[in-house]
């Protein structure tokens, strides 16, 4: 099972995609198709649903929501002086549980058709027709202050319980899978930017760190908040920054159009809602 503990940023090369597919291009009758090859791969299901993600009417709400499920609600202490006296928005999360159960041969099948000798030599398990992933996800909770172009918010994920150390999501793997094999073989497939496979490589303890690509021309940096490690990402134009840490099995993310100090204030003057 991966739980986050730790963080790492690796910086990924974004080139033109002027010339990548676009959703409004596909048609009708291409989605159809993409669907019928999809349906043998695999069998994905969740009890999540469409009301499974909803706004909230007020703070009292967003409390007693997180209360359900053993968090209490944090808000800020004080606000920039660009947001003080405004009210936040508020939505909210259920907790899902989701399993996809990958059926080996047809994958095999598909990515023989790729016509890649790494692709073919991927280092499935001998004798397994399926494979079950499983992801839980905790209640979350999301402020939110003033509008897309001038904004922060706030992300709160519960602790998911009887789910041991860490944070956030919970994904669980098949045993019958190695992954440090596969994820090997995945690293070594041509054509991936070598400066990001040596990223990933140099992430210690892989197993329990959430890596998170940015752009090259980002800055990051480890930070404390509260006595906790996370991760601050500054964007390369100036126009925003967004915090990431976990704590007491919480989850927590502070974001938006702000500079490093105002985040970092924000994120360290949290406090219990009232």
């Amino acid at each position: 099972t991966f739980r986050v503990q730790q963080f790492a940023a690796i910086t990924v090369p974004v080139p033109g995609m002027t010339g990548m597919p676009q959703a409004h291009n596909v048609d009708p009758a291409q989605l159809d198709q993409i669907r019928q090859m999809l349906t043998p791969l695999g069998n994905l299901t969740t009890n999540a649903t469409q009301g499974s993600a909803r706004q909230l009417t007020d703070e009292a709400a967003a409390k007693a929501f997180l209360a359900q499920h053993g968090a209490t609600l944090q808000v800020p202490g004080s606000l920039p002086a660009a947001f003080a006296g405004q009210a936040a928005q508020y939505g909210a999360a259920d907790p899902t549980s989701s399993t996809y159960t990958l059926n080996t041969a047809v994958a095999q099948q598909y990515l023989a058709m790729l016509g890649s000798p790494e692709l073919n030599a991927l280092p499935w398990p001998t004798g397994v027709d399926q494979l079950t992933f499983g992801l839980d996800t905790p209640a979350t909770a999301v402020s939110v202050y003033g509008g897309k172009d001038q904004g922060f918010g706030i992300v709160q994920m519960a602790n998911l319980p009887n789910a041991g150390a860490g944070a956030g999501p919970a994904l669980h793997l098949p045993d019958e899978l190695d992954i440090n094999a596969f994820r090997a073989a995945l690293l070594a497939l041509p054509g991936l930017p070598q400066d990001t496979v040596n990223q990933i490589k140099n992430v210690q303890d892989w197993e329990r760190t959430l890596i998170i690509p940015v752009p090259q021309d980002a800055t990051t940096k480890n930070v404390t908040i509260k006595g906790n490690a996370g991760l601050l990402i500054l964007d390369g134009q100036g126009r925003g920054a967004i915090v990431i840490w976990q704590a007491n099995g919480n989850l927590f993310a502070v974001g938006g159009t702000l500079g490093e100090a105002d985040v970092l204030s924000i994120a360290n003057g949290l406090t219990n809602a009232r």
